[in-house]
C-alpha cells in the first residue's frame, strides 16, 4: 500500500485500494452491477455471477428498489407499505424478511461475509454502496460529468455525453409498475434525451455527422414514440442527402404514433416535414394530419371534384384503409430495391380505387385511405385491390407484397372544403391494426350493410367481438373470403376477445333498474340461495334483466 507522507492537515480521504483480483473488506472480488434500464432487471458479477430470476415479483421489486436508491436506509415501513399494502404490519414484516432472506441467498453466496451487500435492523434497509452499483449511477455519473466539463474541452464533454447515451439502454424498470417507477422512467428519459441532443449538436458541430446520425437513431430506439428523437433524424437524414429515408422515417412514425396513442405529429415535425419534401421533390402528401386520432381532420390528399359525403354537414361515408405489413423491415433489407415494388403497389392500388368510384382521402404511411359513397363498392374495391396484388409479378428482391386492409362505414362530419373528421376513422384505424397481411377485415356496420349484395364467390366470416385499442366498446369483425386471397387462413387477430363469457352479446345498453339488479345480485351472492326465479307478465324485460344482473356478477 502506498504512504501518504503529506502533513495531516493536507490529508484527505485516503483509502487502501486492494490488488486486483484480492478481496475487500465485504469478501468480495468487484461489486455488483444491477441493470435498471432496458431489458429485464438483472445482477451480475463478474463473469460467474448473473442472476435474472427472483422467487417473486415483489422480491425483484424490493432489489431494484434498493439498489435505485443504494446511497439511503429504507425505513421498513416504506417498503412493507409499497410492496404489501394490503397485509397488516406483522405480516408486512415477515414478508418483507422473507424477501431479504432470497436475496441474500442470491446476492451473498457461501464465503461472504454476513450482510456484505445488504444490510437490515430493526428500523431500516439498505445495500452496501461499496458492494452493489446500477447502470443508472453510472448514467447519472456521466452526465454530471458532461454538464462539469461544459467550461472546458468540447472534446472532453463529448465523451462523457457519449458514454451516457451509451449506458441508456431503454426505459427504467420495464414490466415493474411500483409508483415511484413512473415518475423515475420520466426523469431519466429527459435527461437522455437532453444529452442525446447535446452530444448531436457538438458532433454536428465537430463535423462527424455518421456519429451524429447514429446517436439520433439510438434516441429513436430507445423511445420509439418520442419525437425529439424523430426529429434529429428526420433532420440528418435529409441533411446527409437521404430524403427519401427521411420521409419514410416520418411515415414509421406518424404510423407507429397512430397506432399506439391515436395522436398525430407536431405542427413542428410537419414543416420540417414540408421542407424534407421540397428537397426531395416529392409531393406535398405528408403535410396533412394523421388519420385517425379522435377529432383529427382529415384532408385530401389531392383535389377531389366530388368527396362522398361531399359538402358541410354529416355524412355516412365507407372507408377502405390499407397497409403494408413489414414495410419498414422491407426497406431496411432490400434498400432502395423496394421503390420499383411500393410504387407498382400504390399503381395497382389506384387504379382500383378508381375502378370502384373511390376517392382518395390520404396517403398515410405506405398505405390508403380511402372513402367510398356506398358499402357494395368499397368491399368490391378491397377484393380487386388484394387480387391484383396477388397476381402480381412482385421483384425477386422485395417478394410479394402483404397489404392489410379494413373496411368501416360510419358518420363523419364533413365541411365545404372536403374534410373529414369524427371518431368512424379511428375505429376504422384501430381495426386495420388488428388484421393481418393479405386479411380484408370488415366492421359490423359495414358487414349489415353488404351482406346481401356479396358475390358468390365471395363471403364473409364471423370472427367474434373483440376490444379495440382506445375504443370504448367491443366491435364484432368479420372477415372477407374471396377466391384468390393470399393465404387459407391467418393468425389470431391482433386484439383482445371482447367477449369472455357465454352470455348473449347485447347490442344496447341497459339502463335504470338499479334496485332490481342490486336486490337480485346480493340474494344471488348469498351462498344460502341455490335458485332464484324472476316472473312477470311478457315482454318487461325478464330476460334482459338477468342478463344484466349476470354480467354484473362476472366483473372483477
Amino acid at each position: 500500500m502506498a504512504i501518504d507522507k503529506r502533513p495531516i492537515d493536507e490529508w484527505v480521504c485516503v483509502r487502501a485500494v486492494p490488488p486486483r483480483g484480492a478481496k475487500g473488506e465485504d469478501g468480495m472480488n468487484e461489486p455488483w452491477k444491477v441493470t435498471l434500464l432496458g431489458g429485464g432487471l438483472r445482477a451480475e458479477r463478474g463473469q460467474e455471477h448473473r442472476i435474472t430470476r427472483f422467487y417473486t415479483y415483489k422480491y425483484g421489486a424490493l432489489l431494484a428498489y434498493l439498489a435505485y436508491y443504494r446511497e439511503r436506509a429504507l425505513p421498513r415501513e416504506v417498503l412493507i407499505e409499497m410492496l404489501w399494502p394490503e397485509t397488516g404490519e406483522k405480516q408486512g414484516r415477515n414478508s418483507l424478511s422473507q424477501a431479504l432472506s432470497s436475496l441474500r441467498h442470491q446476492l451473498e453466496p457461501p464465503g461472504t461475509p454476513a450482510s456484505a451487500v445488504l444490510r437490515a435492523d430493526r428500523f431500516s434497509v439498505s445495500v452496501n454502496p461499496a458492494a452493489l452499483t446500477t447502470d443508472v449511477a453510472e448514467f447519472e455519473r456521466e452526465i454530471t460529468a458532461a454538464a462539469t466539463a461544459s467550461g472546458g474541452s468540447a472534446a472532453g464533454r463529448r465523451e462523457h455525453l457519449t458514454r451516457a447515451v451509451a449506458s441508456y439502454r431503454g426505459r427504467l424498470l420495464p414490466g415493474y409498475y411500483e409508483d415511484w417507477i413512473l415518475g423515475e422512467q420520466e426523469r431519466l428519459s429527459g435527461l437522455f434525451f437532453d444529452a442525446a441532443g447535446r452530444l448531436i449538436g457538438d458532433l454536428e458541430e465537430a463535423g462527424d455527422l455518421p456519429a451524429a446520425l447514429a446517436c439520433a437513431r439510438q434516441a429513436v430506439a430507445a423511445d420509439p414514440l418520442r419525437e425529439e428523437g424523430e426529429q434529429h433524424l428526420i433532420r440528418l437524414l435529409a441533411g446527409t442527402g437521404q430524403p427519401g429515408a427521411a420521409l419514410r422515417q416520418f411515415r414509421e412514425f406518424e404510423r407507429l404514433l397512430l397506432e399506439d396513442t391515436g395522436d398525430e405529429p407536431s405542427p413542428a415535425l410537419r414543416a420540417l416535414i414540408r421542407q424534407v419534401e421540397e428537397q426531395a421533390g416529392d409531393a406535398p402528401t405528408l403535410a396533412a394530419p394523421a388519420l385517425s386520432s379522435p377529432g383529427a381532420v382529415v384532408r385530401p390528399a389531392k383535389p377531389s371534384p366530388v368527396l362522398p359525403g361531399g359538402g358541410s354537414g354529416v355524412a355516412t361515408v365507407t372507408f377502405l384503409l390499407t397497409d403494408i405489413e413489414g414495410s419498414t423491415g422491407r426497406w431496411e433489407q432490400t434498400g432502395e430495391a423496394f421503390r420499383p415494388a411500393l410504387e407498382r403497389h400504390h399503381a395497382l392500388l389506384r387504379e382500383e380505387f378508381a375502378r370502384w368510384d373511390g376517392q382518395e382521402v390520404k396517403e398515410a404511411g405506405d398505405g390508403f385511405l380511402v372513402a367510398f359513397a356506398g358499402a357494395g363498392k368499397a368491399l368490391a374495391c378491397a377484393v380487386a385491390c388484394q387480387t391484383a396484388l396477388v397476381r402480381e409479378r412482385w421483384p425477386e428482391a422485395t417478394g410479394p407484397l402483404s397489404v392489410r386492409m379494413a373496411l368501416h362505414t360510419g358518420d363523419v362530419e364533413t365541411n365545404e372544403a372536403g374534410e373529414y373528421h369524427g371518431l368512424s376513422l379511428h375505429r376504422a384505424s384501430r381495426i386495420l391494426g388488428a388484421g393481418h397481411g393479405g386479411q380484408i377485415l370488415v366492421s359490423e356496420a359495414t358487414a349489415a350493410l353488404v351482406r346481401r349484395d356479396v358475390g358468390e364467390d365471395t363471403r364473409l366470416t364471423d370472427l367474434g367481438v373483440f376490444r379495440l385499442r382506445d375504443v370504448p366498446t367491443p366491435e364484432r369483425l368479420f372477415q372477407v373470403e374471396y377466391p384468390e386471397q393470399a393465404r387459407p387462413d391467418y393468425p389470431a387477430l391482433r386484439a383482445e376477445a371482447g367477449q369472455g363469457n357465454t352470455l348473449p352479446l347485447q347490442f344496447t345498453r341497459f339502463f335504470g333498474r338499479e334496485q332490481e339488479v342490486s336486490t337480485l345480485r346480493e340474494r344471488l351472492l348469498d351462498p344460502a340461495v341455490r335458485l332464484l326465479t324472476v316472473t312477470g307478465p311478457g315482454g318487461t324485460g325478464k330476460t334482459r334483466l338477468s342478463l344484466a344482473v349476470a354480467e354484473r356478477l362476472m366483473e372483477p
